[in-house]
């Protein structure tokens, strides 16, 4: 929403400039975090400028979290350019209370056999909404995008994404989950644009969501708009409840009720955030989508 662009810059206090340089692979991650006003009903407006020079190797993690400003919206402005043949993992954290509002605007623009991996966890927030772009401009040039949001109370957490192939000879997957309890509203919206005249381009794209409760809802809505020929895509999405038969399967083994749920909802984000975040802890799953313990 250009709306929130141009708030974030005609209210930027500050920003974070990063270079990584040509031929690099860095170790251990980049890790931002952005720790959110502490006063009730401010705003705060971080911006983030990535250049990843060609060749190099970077794994990056954006975190926000809140002190206190209970009523506070935190709107964030990241922009990353990844040169010509450069690898780049971005790992993105929004972990906030759930009075809060948070507006997210990522956006990525990839070179000659870049390689982007984007991965979108949102956990609280009275609305929480994330929009993601990816320019695949030149030949080669993939994406692998994957997002997780968990969703109680009367949250929204929306996301929108649009993916668009500007070269030919370029890639791109897609898969979202969205786990949603009590009166939560998840929202995914997402598009793949392939331009004209291009070939040999492959794009894939599935969001799946698993309502906890009668009152939980989801709306998805995955577009392609395919100007050329030579190409394969394809799209999905779901929306349905635990499954009652996997979920006497397990009750007829003696397990409880609640653990039960619990391994068919880390069964369900798994493919997502196996080994990221803490997404393997149930006290963290059980807190984000207001579970109580058996």
């Amino acid at each position: 929403d250009p709306f929130f662009y141009f708030l974030n810059s005609s209210m930027l206090v500050d920003g974070l400039s990063l270079e990584i340089p040509k031929d690099s692979c860095i170790e251990h991650p980049i890790h931002i975090i952005n720790l959110g006003p502490n006063n009730i009903s401010s705003v705060s407006s971080p911006k983030l400028i990535i250049r990843i020079a060609p060749y190099a190797k970077v794994k990056l993690i954006e975190e926000f979290s809140d002190l206190n400003g209970l009523g506070s919206l935190t709107n964030a402005v990241t922009q990353i350019k990844i040169d010509g043949n450069a690898t780049v993992s971005h790992d993105r954290i929004v972990n906030i209370k759930s009075e809060n509002y948070h507006f997210g605007q990522i956006s990525f623009d990839l070179c000659e056999n870049a390689q982007l991996y984007s991965n979108s966890l949102v956990v609280g927030g009275q609305l929480a909404r994330v929009d993601l772009s990816v320019n695949l401009n030149e030949k080669g040039s993939e994406c692998d995008l994957k997002g997780l949001y968990l969703c109680k109370g009367e949250a929204i957490t929306d996301h929108h994404t649009a993916i668009f192939h500007n070269s030919e000879h370029t890639k791109s997957s897609e898969l979202y989950r969205g786990v949603i309890n009590d009166k939560g509203l998840g929202i995914f919206n997402g598009k793949v644009v392939v331009s004209e005249s291009i070939s040999r381009v492959s794009a894939t794209q599935h969001n799946n969501n698993l309502l906890l409760s009668d009152l939980a809802s989801a709306n998805t809505k995955p577009e392609l708009q395919i100007y050329s020929d030579d190409v394969r895509c394809a799209h999905g999405a779901t929306i349905g409840q635990l499954d009652s038969e996997s979920l006497f399967y397990l009750r007829s083994r003696g397990i409880a009720k609640q653990r039960a749920q619990m391994l068919l909802i880390k069964g369900f984000i798994e493919e997502i955030f196996s080994k990221n975040y803490k997404l393997k802890d149930s006290e963290f799953i059980n807190k984000s989508l207001g579970i109580e313990e058996d």
